[in-house]
């Protein structure tokens, strides 16, 4: 029954879609960018390079002792690693949505120091 009304006056429905597309466009701008969740998980990103090492070595002595000391860092949700034939190497370790950023990365940088002075 209302369906038939708009139908037959256009004219009304484009004018009441004109109404909610400027509410829309106001509730864009009024809304607080803060208040928006967080849809994706932080990120922090391990470079290291061992110049003249194959991928393979670059795998076993320098990603492997990283990995393992990386492995269980708080709130961490995965990591994965790459090794080039030119010695670089980059482990990606992701974190839990909402985790805070800086936190995060101290906690991961004391594990990499650990590594590496060990």
């Amino acid at each position: 029954m209302i369906s038939r009304f708009f139908i037959f006056h256009p004219r009304f429905a484009f004018v009441i879609s004109i109404l909610f597309l400027l509410g829309g466009l106001i509730a864009i701008a009024i809304l607080p960018v803060t208040q928006y969740p967080d849809i994706t998980p932080s990120t922090i990103t391990v470079s290291a390079s061992s110049p003249g090492a194959s991928a393979q070595d670059v795998m076993d002595t320098v990603i492997s002792p990283l990995e393992s000391n990386i492995n269980g860092v708080k709130r961490m949700l995965y990591f994965s690693s790459t090794a080039t034939d030119s010695g670089d190497a980059t482990i990606t370790v992701t974190f839990d949505i909402g985790s805070d950023g800086d936190t995060n990365t101290v906690n991961t940088q004391n594990r990499v120091n650990w590594s590496t002075a060990g």
